[in-house]
């Protein structure tokens, strides 16, 4: 990608891909969203949450949207 002239990508999907990513050292950046309702019969556990972001990452800011937040975090 890097010779086409692309720097930047965004992955969303679930969290096998989002693990692979955070695995093989290819994120940089991690934007967080937390929902104030649930999804699904009981919730889905989310894999992901603030407190078990890698220590790689450093958190940059927390945005409140209304019920839900944004956690955006920044490798080192």
């Amino acid at each position: 990608m890097g010779a086409r002239g692309i720097s930047s990508l965004m992955v969303e999907g679930g969290a096998k891909l989002a693990e692979s990513f955070l695995e093989a050292g290819l994120v940089d950046e991690i934007a967080l969203f937390i929902g104030s309702t649930e999804v699904g019969a009981g919730g889905l556990p989310s894999p992901l949450t603030p407190s078990n972001v890698s220590s790689e990452f450093r958190v940059g800011r927390v945005l409140y949207l209304d019920a839900d937040q944004l956690h955006l975090f920044s490798r080192g």
